[in-house]
């Protein structure tokens, strides 16, 4: 376990007192932790999985005993002992995954429990916040190590959890059912409002050395409910394996700076986790190879651009390798536009990078100078925003367009002691991204205007065949179709006599939309006819060239 120095630690304070205000997929509003929903469970094995991307991590920041007037006084009362937490909920569990940096874990005290290593979660379930516990009041605890129905428990032995060592420390994972919550009247329903703290115990020394929390510094949150924060369980959208990217109607002035009123308030933060080459066959923490570098993303749309911002927290910034650009410090995009994942990049595939400090147009460019964007300085690091135009994403078939669906992945460098020290991805911990797309994970944009179906537009027998854009067209123009399964298609271009001219797509292909491009400049203008023949069906639709 490595220790950090005053000033890498000072940074990484500094780092989680911004994460207060916004907790990604949970945004803390109003001093109310924003717990979302769930259409995705997850295996209780103390492992990241899929769903959990979606939710960024909260940090325990105060220090339990210790006069806290801000996050900077926290600096020094940490030593090997850092500590987040997600939480999520559906209509049968409430989710809690706690991430740990530890160097020393025991959780041999049988006696007195709460001197162990531990987490232990406080609900009020009314949240009535009480000075003294009433009915709707509980501390739970769960000693580390300790599995369910083991008959020595020292814990309470509510809900299904599992502990995983990690490199740095451990983690801990737990579902509580419906009918445990209920003993405190804590329903699981949306907008329901609770009290509710989480505490990380560290047992170093034989004793209860350190206890962090997210809420409180006072350790009399076992019988005192009024020291309790709030949160609510919210369901604007479901949590999936998919991130929902939204549509904007504020376009975000592009110049590196968190702007909530420029549109950004809506879209939601992703913490950027994986650590690229991670020996352990997935990261389980942020922490596994952190030094001074840590990251999170912001993404959504509108009909003309794709927009990101990226928040960076680094010590050392270095821009300045010119042969081999990947080796900068940098943010990386990686899109699929059809989403159809390739083991090689095909032409929907694509890998842009932006080197820290190059600005748009400037002609020594070492990055691919793809859309407007802009770096912002600040105390800790950097920011990174930027916004792609609906032409350049159109040259990888990714339309700006409601309910499109798409492979996608972040990462950012950091360029320490001459070399790419070390990358962080939201999706993934293989460096292979560059030219496999399997890689990425999947979003979809959501929110936008609906799009009506019209007789240019047709739902046949569960497969979608869309109007070709632009339509007409001069020389070549896009053409959608979706499928609800994995099916053996062909799609083909036909002259008005019938003769087939192209062919382009044949094969199997997987569910979900795919995007073609069909290229007339060897044709007259006229009117052509496209058919996508899925299984046993058939569909057509016509188009115009029109030189």
């Amino acid at each position: 376990m490595k220790r950090f120095s005053t000033p890498v630690l000072i940074v990484f304070i500094l780092l989680l007192s911004v994460s207060l205000t916004i907790a990604g997929n949970a945004t803390i509003v109003d001093d109310i932790l924003l717990i979302p929903k769930t259409s995705e469970e997850p295996v209780i094995d103390g492992n990241l999985d899929a769903v959990w991307n979606m939710v960024t991590a909260t940090p325990m920041l105060y220090h339990e005993g210790r006069a806290v007037i801000n996050v900077w006084d926290t600096v020094g009362v940490y030593d090997d002992h850092y500590s987040s937490f997600r939480t999520m909920w559906d209509e049968d569990y409430l989710y809690v995954f706690v991430q740990v940096v530890d160097e020393e874990v025991d959780g041999s005290e049988r006696t007195s429990p709460w001197l162990n290593d531990c987490v232990e979660l406080f609900f009020d379930g009314g949240n009535e916040k009480t000075a003294t516990y009433d009915s709707s009041d509980v501390q739970w605890r769960w000693v580390y190590g300790e599995e369910p129905g083991d008959t020595s428990n020292v814990s309470n032995n509510i809900g299904e959890w599992a502990w995983d060592s990690t490199t740095v420390g451990y983690n801990f994972e737990i579902r509580i059912s419906a009918d445990s919550l209920a003993t405190i009247y804590l329903p699981l329903e949306e907008e329901q409002e609770i009290g509710f703290e989480i505490s990380n115990a560290d047992r170093d020394n034989g004793d209860r050395d350190g206890v962090l929390h997210w809420w409180t510094t006072d350790g009399n949150t076992w019988q005192n409910a009024s020291l309790f924060g709030t949160a609510a369980l919210v369901a604007e959208e479901e949590l999936s394996d998919i991130l929902l990217i939204p549509y904007t109607s504020d376009e975000p002035a592009i110049d590196g700076i968190f702007d909530e009123d420029e549109g950004w308030d809506i879209a939601s933060e992703i913490s950027l986790t994986r650590v690229e080459g991670d020996p352990e066959p997935a990261p389980d923490t942020i922490w596994a190879a952190w030094t001074d570098h840590l990251s999170s993303a912001w993404t959504m749309w509108d009909e003309d651009y794709f927009y990101v911002f990226v928040r960076v927290i680094d010590e050392e910034i270095d821009g300045s390798e010119r042969t081999s650009p990947w080796l900068n410090d940098c943010v990386e995009l990686f899109f699929d536009g059809g989403n159809e994942k390739t083991a090689t990049y095909d032409s929907s595939d694509v890998q842009w990078r932006w080197v820290y400090g190059e600005e748009p147009g400037d002609t020594s460019n070492v990055s691919n100078d793809i859309g407007d964007w802009a770096w912002g300085n600040t105390a800790l690091g950097y920011n990174f925003e930027i916004r792609i135009n609906a032409d350049s994403l159109a040259t990888i078939y990714l339309p700006l367009s409601n309910e499109h669906e798409l492979g996608f992945e972040i990462s950012n460098a950091d360029r320490d002691n001459g070399d790419r020290d070390d990358v962080l991805h939201w999706w993934t911990n293989n460096g292979n991204t560059w030219q496999n797309a399997t890689l990425f994970g999947t979003a979809v944009l959501v929110g936008g205007p609906s799009v009506g179906v019209s007789d240019n537009y047709s739902v046949i027998s569960g497969f979608d065949l869309g109007q070709n854009y632009p339509n007409p067209f001069n020389p070549s123009t896009k053409i959608i179709f979706s499928l609800d399964k994995t099916e053996n298609v062909k799609l083909a271009v036909y002259n008005l006599l019938g003769q087939q001219i192209a062919v382009l797509a044949e094969g199997a292909r997987i569910a979900g939309q795919h995007i073609v491009e069909f290229n007339g400049a060897n044709l007259p203008s006229g009117i052509y006819f496209y058919t996508l023949q899925a299984g046993d069906q058939v569909f057509t639709n016509k188009m115009m060239l029109l030189k």
